[in-house]
């Protein structure tokens, strides 16, 4: 691994880290990212654009009225 590799590692642990991402893994479409029990997808990064953003959330309440 080149030392560019590791910094990047690092940086890269930092910003999960900071993020409270508890895993990071990848599925045959996405990398996910998961967090409080919720998941982050995304399909692919390019040139500063991410695409196919998937999220989900475990739950949602609306307040009453």
């Amino acid at each position: 691994m080149t030392e560019k590799q590791k910094e990047f590692l690092t940086e890269l642990d930092a910003l999960l880290k900071k993020h409270n991402i508890s895993a990071m893994y990848g599925d045959d479409l996405y990398t996910c990212f998961e967090s409080n029990g919720d998941t982050l997808r995304i399909g692919n990064y390019k040139n500063g654009e991410f695409k196919h953003i998937v999220s989900n959330q475990k739950s949602y309440m609306p307040e009453a009225p």
